[in-house]
């Protein structure tokens, strides 16, 4: 059970976010995400995965 909740809550890889002179930082999983809607709302463009790096 511990396992489960931990991968649920844990955020997993970081990305920088807001240029280099900030230290703000966003999930890699909910930068693709937004990136994988993004690019559904593309008419013709049908996203299957996304990893950024």
């Amino acid at each position: 059970m511990t396992k489960i909740i931990h991968d649920q809550v844990w955020p997993g890889s970081t990305l920088p976010f807001g240029g280099p002179t900030r230290a703000l930082r966003i999930a890699e999983r909910a930068a693709s995400a937004v990136q994988r809607r993004a690019a559904d709302e593309v008419p013709g463009v049908t996203t299957v995965s996304c990893r950024l790096a």
